[in-house]
């Protein structure tokens, strides 16, 4: 029989919500149907249209749950994630601070006969205990903040320590954390969780746009991360994983990272590749500084403020910073002020005399010693890259 459509009482609220059913891309022999409303996101629009996928970071954290395993879902939206770890016969926690959302997630855990597995927590997640006010937005909705000026809603906030507590979880075998920029304060209050050696691995996003609203960065989640004993991967749309630390210059604005302390299993260790160079990074910055979006621009330009004097004297990187200092979008003008502030000429002026002193250096090493330039010269011609530092 095929589902119907329902109307949704949000209990919070009180306010109607119709939804319609649209199947779940599950891999055979799973399957599973979600109500989705007419909010205009990538994954509502995405589920009507049939076109949805589900994210390659699924299948690949699937490897790392034991049969049965218990999930911590934070920030789980509509459910996707939650019915699909629920779907395999895992037991989810699902955390939501959106009532709008929670409504919808809890009609798809009852739809597909989930509810002795997933259960719904309506609540923001953070570092305190209490209320907050919370932007709802889809998929996007956040703690509100300056950098937001869309209405608000008052909803509770716990940490996700309390939460296990008060649902007599003693263990958690994978954590799924996306929380449109409170990632950084979720973990800091799980700090002594996770520095146990058996603490569960983290698939975690990093949004450099939402980060941004709490003044953190992925290098600070990152950092978070590395303090509580974690190696990170990023992973990319390959499933690959690149091994990085918390001083890497993530070149796309949203990215998803597998945080592990256990030796990764056989499975995902074939799917290791080596770490990143920084020149392998530039590309994707250029790329990311040319977004027809100015969040990857923004992101851009505050991601480059990390960077050393070598790093910054690339051309590629001044010519893309001069642009964006002048981008025709004040919030990327204002990522990019450090660099050319107007008196002062910010980084730049530094950068440029950088270039002339590690110039006149090289030149007078050549001058000197003429084997180097053959070197150089080789070197070079290897790796058909513009000229670097040496």
């Amino acid at each position: 029989m095929t589902p119907e459509s329902k109307t949704l009482i949000v209990p919070e609220t009180g306010m109607a919500v119709d939804v319609h059913p649209y199947p779940l891309p599950l891999k055979a022999p799973f399957a599973a149907t979600l109500y989705v409303d007419d909010t205009q996101d990538d994954i509502t629009q995405g589920l009507r249209a049939g076109t949805y996928a589900l994210p390659s970071t699924f299948g690949l954290v699937r490897t790392l749950l034991p049969a049965g395993g218990r999930v911590l879902d934070l920030g789980a939206h509509i459910g996707t994630f939650t019915v699909t770890a629920a779907t395999w016969g895992c037991e989810v926690i699902a955390v939501e601070a959106s009532p709008h959302n929670a409504t919808i997630l809890q009609q798809n855990i009852e739809a597909n006969a989930l509810a002795q597995r997933a259960q719904v927590v309506r609540t923001a997640v953070g570092d305190q205990i209490g209320t907050i006010e919370f932007v709802s937005a889809g998929p996007y909705g956040a703690v509100a903040n300056s950098h937001l000026a869309d209405p608000t809603i008052t909803v509770p906030m716990t940490t996700a320590t309390h939460i296990l507590a008060e649902k007599g979880w003693a263990h958690v075998d994978l954590i799924k954390l996306d929380v449109e920029g409170s990632e950084v304060a979720v973990l800091r209050a799980m700090t002594e969780q996770l520095t146990q050696p058996d603490a569960p691995p983290i698939l975690v996003e990093s949004n450099g746009h939402t980060l941004h609203f709490f003044d953190e960065t992925p290098q600070s989640l990152l950092r978070q991360l590395e303090t509580v004993g974690y190696r990170c991967y990023l992973i990319q749309g390959d499933q690959r994983l690149v091994p990085v630390t918390a001083n890497f210059c993530q070149p796309e604005v949203c990215v998803d990272y597998l945080a592990i302390k256990q030796p990764l299993p056989p499975t995902l260790q074939k799917q290791l590749s080596p770490a990143l160079e920084f020149v392998d990074l530039l590309p994707q910055l250029v790329a990311a500084s040319q977004s027809d979006h100015p969040h990857p621009r923004a992101h851009v330009a505050r991601i480059a403020a990390t960077l050393s004097l070598s790093q910054l004297a690339h051309p590629e990187l001044i010519d893309l910073l001069c642009r964006l200092a002048q981008d025709p979008d004040a919030e990327v003008r204002a990522a990019a002020a450090w660099w050319n502030d107007g008196e002062t000429r910010g980084r730049s002026l530094e950068v440029m005399r950088y270039c002339i002193h590690t110039q006149a250096a090289e030149i007078k090493r050549l001058r000197s010693d003429p084997k180097h330039l053959l070197r150089l010269f080789l070197n070079r011609w290897q790796r058909r890259t513009p000229m670097q530092d040496t």
